[in-house]
Protein backbone atom coordinates (compact mmCIF):
# COMPACT_ATOMS: atom_id res chain seq x y z
CA UNK A 1 0.00 0.00 0.00
CA UNK A 2 1.26 3.47 -0.88
CA UNK A 3 0.98 6.13 1.81
CA UNK A 4 -0.20 9.50 0.58
CA UNK A 5 0.88 12.65 2.35
CA UNK A 6 -1.59 15.47 2.68
CA UNK A 7 0.22 18.74 2.13
CA UNK A 8 -0.73 22.30 1.31
CA UNK A 9 0.01 21.52 -2.35
CA UNK A 10 -3.48 20.01 -2.68
CA UNK A 11 -4.88 23.53 -2.22
CA UNK A 12 -2.97 24.91 -5.21
CA UNK A 13 -5.61 24.92 -7.92
CA UNK A 14 -5.68 26.37 -11.40
CA UNK A 15 -9.10 27.95 -10.84
CA UNK A 16 -9.81 28.87 -14.49
CA UNK A 17 -9.07 25.26 -15.45
CA UNK A 18 -11.33 23.92 -12.68
CA UNK A 19 -14.13 26.25 -13.79
CA UNK A 20 -13.77 25.12 -17.40
CA UNK A 21 -13.91 21.45 -16.37
CA UNK A 22 -17.07 21.99 -14.31
CA UNK A 23 -18.80 23.92 -17.10
CA UNK A 24 -17.83 21.25 -19.63
CA UNK A 25 -19.20 18.55 -17.32
CA UNK A 26 -22.53 20.39 -17.05
CA UNK A 27 -22.84 20.81 -20.83
CA UNK A 28 -21.82 17.20 -21.51
CA UNK A 29 -24.23 15.84 -18.89
CA UNK A 30 -27.16 17.82 -20.30
CA UNK A 31 -26.36 16.63 -23.80
CA UNK A 32 -26.07 13.00 -22.61
CA UNK A 33 -29.46 13.25 -20.87
CA UNK A 34 -31.14 15.06 -23.74
CA UNK A 35 -32.05 17.95 -21.44
CA UNK A 36 -32.30 21.52 -22.65
CA UNK A 37 -31.99 23.24 -19.30
CA UNK A 38 -31.48 22.97 -15.57
CA UNK A 39 -33.86 23.45 -12.63
CA UNK A 40 -32.16 24.36 -9.36
CA UNK A 41 -33.40 24.78 -5.82
CA UNK A 42 -31.94 28.05 -4.54
CA UNK A 43 -31.87 28.89 -0.84
CA UNK A 44 -29.90 32.12 -1.15
CA UNK A 45 -26.82 30.60 0.42
CA UNK A 46 -23.34 30.59 -1.07
CA UNK A 47 -23.55 27.01 -2.36
CA UNK A 48 -26.79 27.36 -4.29
CA UNK A 49 -25.87 30.81 -5.62
CA UNK A 50 -22.52 29.50 -6.85
CA UNK A 51 -24.22 26.53 -8.48
CA UNK A 52 -26.71 28.82 -10.23
CA UNK A 53 -23.93 31.11 -11.45
CA UNK A 54 -21.79 28.29 -12.84
CA UNK A 55 -24.81 26.65 -14.48
CA UNK A 56 -25.74 29.97 -16.11
CA UNK A 57 -22.20 30.49 -17.35
CA UNK A 58 -22.21 26.95 -18.73
CA UNK A 59 -25.42 26.94 -20.76
CA UNK A 60 -26.77 30.49 -20.60
CA UNK A 61 -28.98 32.04 -17.97
CA UNK A 62 -32.19 31.62 -19.95
CA UNK A 63 -31.78 27.83 -19.71
CA UNK A 64 -31.47 27.81 -15.91
CA UNK A 65 -34.55 28.00 -13.68
CA UNK A 66 -33.96 28.73 -10.02
CA UNK A 67 -36.73 27.87 -7.58
CA UNK A 68 -36.53 29.75 -4.30
CA UNK A 69 -36.43 27.15 -1.56
CA UNK A 70 -35.70 29.04 1.65
CA UNK A 71 -34.29 27.17 4.58
CA UNK A 72 -34.15 28.16 8.21
CA UNK A 73 -30.69 29.77 8.23
CA UNK A 74 -31.24 32.04 5.22
CA UNK A 75 -35.00 32.63 5.36
CA UNK A 76 -36.23 35.86 6.93
CA UNK A 77 -39.99 35.69 7.51
CA UNK A 78 -40.25 39.45 7.88
CA UNK A 79 -38.66 40.15 4.51
CA UNK A 80 -40.79 40.01 1.39
CA UNK A 81 -39.10 38.69 -1.73
CA UNK A 82 -39.91 40.30 -5.06
CA UNK A 83 -39.82 38.17 -8.15
CA UNK A 84 -39.08 39.57 -11.59
CA UNK A 85 -41.08 38.32 -14.55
Amino acid sequence: MVALRLTSDVLKLDLPSVEDRIKRFIRDYLEKCGATGIVLGVSGGVDSCTTAAVASLSIGGRKVLGLVLPEEETYNRGRKVRFCH
